[in-house]
């Protein structure tokens, strides 16, 4: 009887789990939330979400639209002469002449003599330009003459100043700048390099001269 008596006194610790009527119902354990598990995250582009588009051209095969071409040759092969003649091939472009050129000297009477338009060419002349530095700027300049080629000659004279030009991550950038050029305003990017002391190698200094334009186009005599 004393141990009935203390076992009825004895009262519960803490509130007991709060059951559902259905769980009452069934006299069942109260159900546990199960939490969602979070979906994966997923880098990257699904390849069927990508636009298909072909290749655009200024000069087809040569000159593509959108696209970096890298003009080499050897002195007196005509690079000048054939850059000329693909500016009147344009309907409006845009040139990046070289700092020891004398536009009034030399590039304006070799445009007219290759039949361009005077009117549609417009040299990017009123402040030193220079690559990855000043890109977006080239970039509105192209946009706003809605120009479909781009000529910088001599390449190399528009690297930044801390670049060089026989460092592979220096020229990378500065190419992949050019692209970018390119890319952003569908006109055709055309540089020009000159061979250094060795007129046998035309592309010196890193091999990513060769390895970033999408087109290379050597001239010979």
């Amino acid at each position: 009887m004393a141990d009935d008596a203390i076992n009825e006194n004895v009262k519960p610790q803490g509130k007991p789990p709060r059951r559902s009527a259905k769980d009452r119902r069934k006299n069942l354990p109260p159900a546990k939330s199960k939490k969602p598990k979070p979906s994966p995250k997923h880098e990257g582009t699904v390849a069927s979400m990508v636009k298909v588009r072909s290749i655009e051209w200024l000069l087809e095969p040569w000159i593509p639209r959108a696209m970096l071409t890298l003009v080499a040759g050897l002195p007196g092969v005509g690079k000048s002469t054939f850059l000329s003649w693909l500016v009147a091939q344009a309907k409006r472009a845009c040139i990046l002449p070289g700092y020891e050129e004398i536009p009034s000297l030399s590039l304006i009477p070799r445009l007219a003599a290759n039949g361009a338009d005077l009117e549609s060419v417009r040299l990017l002349d009123s402040r030193r330009y220079s690559l990855p530095r000043n890109v977006k700027n080239i970039i509105n300049n192209l946009k706003g003459w809605e120009a479909d080629i781009l000529i910088i000659d001599p390449l190399d004279s528009y690297m930044d100043d801390d670049k060089n030009e026989n460092a592979a991550s220096d020229v990378r950038e500065f190419l992949e700048a050019c692209t970018e050029i390119g890319e952003m305003t569908g006109a055709a990017i055309v540089g020009v390099r000159h061979p250094g002391k060795s007129h046998r190698n035309i592309m010196s200094g890193s091999k990513n001269w060769r390895a970033v334009p999408r087109v290379i186009l050597e001239l010979a005599s």
